[in-house]
């Protein structure tokens, strides 16, 4: 898992933008003592992008934890 763990890190060091609502949600899902078994920064990348090619404009996402994949789906919806 380790060489999963640091190819997801470059890919989110190259290509990720981190918004600033972004970090205080994970930082607020920390704060609150939510596991930390979100999706990662690159992988929530790739939900924005799957729901900007599909043209969602609603999405239904169950079984959200803090819902920092939500966020990933929302901002592909609107955007």
């Amino acid at each position: 898992m380790d060489k999963f763990a640091k190819v997801d890190e470059k890919l989110t060091s190259l290509l990720v933008k981190q918004d600033d609502f972004l970090v205080n949600a994970l930082r607020n899902s920390q704060e609150a003592g939510v596991p930390s078994i979100e999706v990662s920064p690159a992988q929530g990348q790739f939900l924005y992008f799957l729901t900007k090619l599909s043209g969602a404009k609603r999405v239904l996402e169950i079984g959200t934890l803090a819902g920092y994949s939500t966020l990933f789906f929302c901002e592909g919806a609107i955007r």
